[in-house]
């Protein structure tokens, strides 16, 4: 069986934590880029949108992973090149690398 990446190993943190303590699942619902940040204890950039839903008996909520670039002969935008240059977050007090330790660019 695969291990869990960083990220989903986050994610199931935050789940666990929203399923124990109904306080934190309030706050998560109604502010979840505030309530990741104290969980986490890192600033998300304002321009990441993070969208908590609960399921209901009768609902089931299929995510879609985004869509990737096809390979191409075309020049990364400047906005790309940022990105993968670590344009969201900052390194490590150490400059070491994220490697899987990050969320969508941001080091954790």
């Amino acid at each position: 069986m695969e291990t869990m990446n960083r990220r989903q190993q986050l994610e199931q943190r935050i789940i666990e934590k929203a399923i124990k303590d109904e306080q934190f699942r309030e706050r998560l619902m109604t502010s979840p880029n505030e309530t990741i940040e104290q969980e986490l204890g890192v600033k998300l950039p304002a321009s990441l949108r993070i969208n908590v839903l609960e399921e209901k008996p009768n609902s089931f909520y299929l995510v879609i992973p985004m869509a990737t670039r096809e390979l191409s002969d075309e020049e990364l935008t400047e906005a790309e090149l940022s990105n993968v240059a670590g344009g969201y977050g900052s390194a490590p007090s150490d400059d070491t690398q994220c490697g899987s330790n990050d969320i969508n660019g941001i080091c954790v």
